[in-house]
């Protein structure tokens, strides 16, 4: 694929009684966060304890994706389970270690069992009704690090003043 002509991204979802199936094709943005958010919080509450993430296929993920998935590997580990990162490229690896998501999940070069993930795909969502799940997921990477409260600061104060959320808490105080 030519610089700069990534392909637009697309999520396909699986849910089973031991797992979560997240497929990430092309690159994951913000037009896919609210209904991979539903997605998530639905696996949630079947009590799913392994979620298998497979990046064989993306090029990319945006900060609203990969703080939801950074959110969900840190519910998972709480709970006594583990997300796994199924062939990430060099460029998702390089925002996982910037960001610190590295340190929530494992990466494998297959899936367990060989299986892969045959389901649902998830539809774009209107950027207009995204606000919740953009900072939802923008502070959650804040919590991983100092690092990213500082790189992600703005955003989040912006996001929270025009959500009228300005009483949820300062970031990193």
């Amino acid at each position: 694929m030519a610089e700069g002509a990534q392909a637009a991204g697309r999520v396909m979802v699986s849910l089973d009684t031991e797992r979560a199936w997240i497929r990430v094709s092309g690159r994951g943005t913000l037009s896919i966060g609210p209904p991979l958010r539903e997605f998530i919080q639905q696996a949630e509450q079947t009590g799913v304890r392994e979620a298998v993430l497979d990046l064989g296929e993306c090029d990319s993920m945006d900060s609203t994706v990969l703080g939801l998935i950074a959110g969900f590997a840190m519910r998972l580990r709480r709970a006594g389970g583990r997300m796994l990162a199924v062939s990430p490229g060099e460029r998702v690896q390089r925002l996982f270690r910037t960001l610190g998501i590295d340190r929530l999940l494992e990466v494998a070069a297959q899936p367990p069992c060989g299986t892969t993930v045959a389901g649902e795909m998830l539809g774009a969502a209107p950027v207009s009704g995204s606000r919740e799940t953009l900072l939802e997921a923008h502070e959650t990477l804040a919590s991983i690090s100092e690092e990213n409260r500082d790189r992600f600061r703005d955003v989040i104060e912006f996001l929270r003043e025009r959500s009228g959320g300005a009483d949820r808490g300062a970031v990193g105080g």
